[in-house]
């Protein structure tokens, strides 16, 4: 009988020993897992990261939505007029119809510098309103 408990006892720990040995080798990975690898790098997407900090940014100061945020800003709305033939800067009567006077203020040619750089920046409800008349022009 002591034989038998003896037994158990080192197949236990002989069993227990190959856990651990198990959790510490690597697995092999599996065919999915090898198919996954040799996939394509997922791409970046620099552009959205860029614009995320620009947003950030221009949030927090009014320096950075003139310098920082309006440049974007105005390329996107010049395509977006320019897709229904305005010129954003020649033609300003008809752009500031389109984009609505808020718009309009942030990326009209002759916007004046923020008096203060470090003043606040363009609260978040007024850059959604700017974004969402962009997006709409755009569609």
């Amino acid at each position: 009988m002591i034989g038998a408990l003896a037994g158990v006892a080192v197949a236990s720990a002989l069993a227990y020993a190959l856990l651990l040995l198990r959790r510490t080798l690597p697995v092999a990975p599996s065919a999915l897992d090898a198919a996954l690898a040799r996939r394509a790098p997922a791409a970046t997407f620099d552009s959205l990261d860029r614009a995320q900090g620009l947003t950030v940014i221009a949030l927090s100061n009014a320096g950075d939505v003139h310098w920082r945020l309006r440049p974007v800003l105005r390329e996107v709305a010049g395509a977006a007029l320019h897709g229904r033939g305005v010129d954003l800067d020649g033609d300003a009567p008809a752009a500031r119809a389109l984009l609505g006077d808020e718009a309009w203020e942030l990326v009209r040619a002759d916007r004046p510098r923020p008096a203060d750089p470090f003043a606040p920046g363009i609260p978040a409800p007024a850059l959604d309103r700017v974004l969402a008349v962009l997006e709409e022009l755009l569609a």
